[in-house]
């Protein structure tokens, strides 16, 4: 994906000012191999998500994700999102409600649609809110 994959002027803007990309890095899942993320374009319509690490020399997907009818998605790391761990928010259109954060909840990728620190402190479960 490339900033003229952005349908609006005005995501290109917010895209810049908010510090958004189509690729991130990090050990999100904290075992020690770094991982590539990245948000890619199949087609005019379709976009997806891909998580990717190397480790003992062999790529590895460790997360995919496909999301039919959605033209563009946006990345952007978000530090100590949920339970300590990093995670990455997913924007289809920037600065609205459309998108959520992926995290580690231990045992695998998760979306939760609030990162701990914008929730109130008794707040304690994982919302998986695209099931």
């Amino acid at each position: 994906m490339t900033l003229d994959d952005l349908n609006r002027e005005l995501d290109k803007s917010f895209f810049k000012q908010d510090g958004f990309t189509f690729v991130v890095e990090g050990d999100f899942d904290r075992d020690g191999i770094d991982e590539t993320t990245v948000a890619g374009k199949d087609g005019e319509s379709n976009t997806f998500i891909l998580l990717l690490a190397v480790g003992r020399g062999k790529p590895m997907v460790k997360y995919f994700e496909y999301f039919p009818g959605n033209s563009q998605l946006s990345l952007q790391v978000m530090p100590r999102c949920h339970r300590g761990f990093d995670g990455i928010a997913l924007a289809f259109t920037l600065r609205s409600d459309h998108g959520f954060y992926l995290v580690w909840d231990g045992k695998k990728y998760s979306h939760i649609k609030v990162c701990d620190s914008d929730k109130p402190q008794s707040w304690n479960g994982i919302e998986d809110v695209w099931k």
